[in-house]
């Protein structure tokens, strides 16, 4: 799976952990699936201030937070694949805003997202911003930034909304 390369891999890095432990620690608090047996103690400490902190460079593991590989880990590989693109067809139209800048996400593999989502069914709406990259807030003219916790609980309120409604487990 792409998230055994992109934790685990040879390009992978503090900031991609940093993102893995901030995603896990979401999915525990809207799916409650253990952390413990996927993060050593660095990576506890953490996901523990990630619950009142937004990521940023101060929060940057210096070691490898994670002891295993969550694709590989069972219920979590389960999740993983409950939650990829085109598991499930969406209920509603998606919208999908790229910035042509993105060195992250090359714009290509987003339209290979695209294609697959289509394939499976969903009405996709994928706009590209040739002045923006992947942090968000860097349109130009710049929008003003919002505080990721606020964000952080409305995504996992329309994953909770989502389970209810039967498109996730």
């Amino acid at each position: 799976m792409a998230v055994s390369r992109w934790i685990f891999g040879p390009d992978s890095t503090p900031v991609s952990w940093l993102n893995a432990v901030s995603v896990l620690s979401a999915w525990h608090e809207v799916y409650g699936r253990p952390v413990d047996e996927l993060l050593c103690p660095e990576g506890r400490r953490l996901a523990a201030a990630l619950q009142t902190a937004c990521p940023s460079e101060a929060l940057v593991p210096s070691v490898q937070p994670l002891l295993a590989d969550p694709a590989l880990t069972p219920g979590w590989r389960e999740q993983l694949g409950a939650n990829s693109p085109a598991a499930a067809r969406a209920t509603a139209p998606i919208l999908i805003l790229k910035g042509a800048l993105d060195e992250q996400i090359p714009v290509s593999s987003t339209r290979s997202i695209v294609r697959k989502l289509c394939k499976s069914g969903d009405t996709v709406d994928l706009r590209i911003f040739d002045d923006a990259d992947h942090a968000a807030g860097h349109v130009r003219p710049a929008a003003p930034q919002r505080d990721c916790r606020v964000d952080r609980r409305s995504t996992q309120g329309l994953a909770r909304g989502l389970r209810v409604l039967g498109v996730t487990d």
